[in-house]
């Protein structure tokens, strides 16, 4: 998937020192490309704007919750998740698309996120709605959501590792992303890294 190696911790710390508008900055003064495409739009914000920036590769994912999955329980295929995204770098981001408009149910709550964060995940992205902000925030889990909505409904993936659209903004997996109380923004496409 990517020939090239991923940033080293160190660097990534470096980012995450910046805020978002700053590395748009600088994407913009020096020419890289235009932000315009590369940020997302005002339908998703931060849910906690206090906590620490997030910096990840996106690992990307369309669900649903409106119809019933396969699989009745939501937690049953989770180790099937983290098989998929394997391959993406850590630490990682969900960009989770929601196919339902409006959304009807939740994309993460405290289950999924302290299960995420155990797996090399750096936060979650989402045009979806969230649940269990209070428990979420507690474990210093950045999100970013269109709303908030209290059931999970038939919360199930429908694709793993395809490009997704979330807040106007195209995502493919490996994307490497910044987000901030300032919402958030690609700093590196997979095309930047070589990836397919």
């Amino acid at each position: 998937m990517n020939s090239d190696p991923p940033l080293t911790p160190e660097q990534l710390g470096y980012l995450a020192q910046f805020d978002t508008p700053t590395i748009c900055n600088v994407i913009e003064l020096f020419g890289i490309r235009s932000t315009l495409a590369d940020t997302l739009d005002g339908s998703i914000q931060a849910n906690f704007p206090d906590q620490q920036r997030l910096v990840g590769y996106a690992a990307t994912a369309t669900f649903c919750c409106s119809r019933p999955a396969v699989a009745p329980d939501p937690y049953s295929y989770m180790d099937q998740q983290i098989a998929a995204f394997e391959g993406i770098p850590t630490p990682r981001v969900g960009v989770f698309q929601d196919l339902d408009s409006p959304p009807v149910g939740a994309a993460f709550g405290e289950v999924t996120c302290t299960f995420y964060k155990a797996f090399g995940f750096a936060g979650i992205i989402t045009n979806g709605a969230g649940r269990d902000l209070d428990q979420v925030e507690s474990l210093g889990f950045p999100v970013f959501t269109s709303q908030a909505i209290a059931t999970h409904g038939h919360f199930h993936f429908e694709e793993m590792n395809l490009p997704v659209r979330v807040g106007g903004l195209r995502v493919c997996p490996g994307d490497l992303l910044h987000g901030d109380r300032n919402c958030s923004g690609r700093v590196g496409r997979n095309s930047d890294r070589g990836l397919s």
